[in-house]
């Protein structure tokens, strides 16, 4: 089983992740820090993947998707593989979160599996035991959001005070908005 982890960026106060189908902030250094993140593998060769629902693959810039490096998976009973997708080497759209990782597990060249939106999915993720650890990045600022991150279990996850993100400061402040990155770990 491959190891398994959730990224967001979120607003402290209220959760919110989204607005109008996108990203409600322009945050640089947290962008940096997710596609270092979630692109970076031990082996040569190898490759991470992502698992996203529907929307937010729509909520990427089309010159953006599919995420470069990574292997993107789309959850969605309404796509179809054939006629929606159109780069298979990098592309995969299962019906379900539990379709995507017997997917992901079967193939040889992924490393690590990241979870990143949108609300239902990341609802449903928090509840396999296989999720081990929540790359949080926690905003500061209160700003309007109309999609929002589930609330989790602060006994079943545990903040990592140990946590620095890989050549990166952990509390940073771009523009007026302040921030930081933040891992919490699955309890033992």
């Amino acid at each position: 089983m491959k190891e398994t982890s959730l990224v967001v960026a979120r607003t402290v106060e209220t959760n919110g992740i989204g607005l109008n189908g996108g990203i409600p902030w322009k945050l640089n250094g947290d962008m940096k820090y997710f596609v270092k993140l979630t692109s970076k593998v031990e082996k040569e060769g190898n490759r991470n993947a992502v698992i996203m629902g529907r929307k937010t693959w729509f909520s990427i810039p089309p010159k953006f998707r599919p995420l470069n490096k990574r292997y993107n998976v789309i959850l969605s009973r309404t796509m179809n593989q054939e006629e929606d997708i159109f780069d298979k080497e990098r592309v995969s759209i299962q019906t379900s979160l539990k379709e995507a990782f017997e997917h992901l597990d079967k193939m040889n060249d992924i490393e690590k599996i990241f979870i990143i939106g949108g609300n239902e999915v990341y609802s449903e993720a928090l509840k396999w035991e296989r999720c081990k650890k929540l790359f949080i990045t926690e905003i500061y600022e209160d700003i309007e959001c109309d999609t929002f991150f589930p609330t989790f279990d602060y006994n079943t996850f545990e903040l990592d005070i140990n946590h620095k993100p890989d050549g990166m400061d952990q509390n940073i402040v771009e523009g007026d908005i302040r921030y930081s990155f933040c891992l919490y770990k699955r309890s033992n």
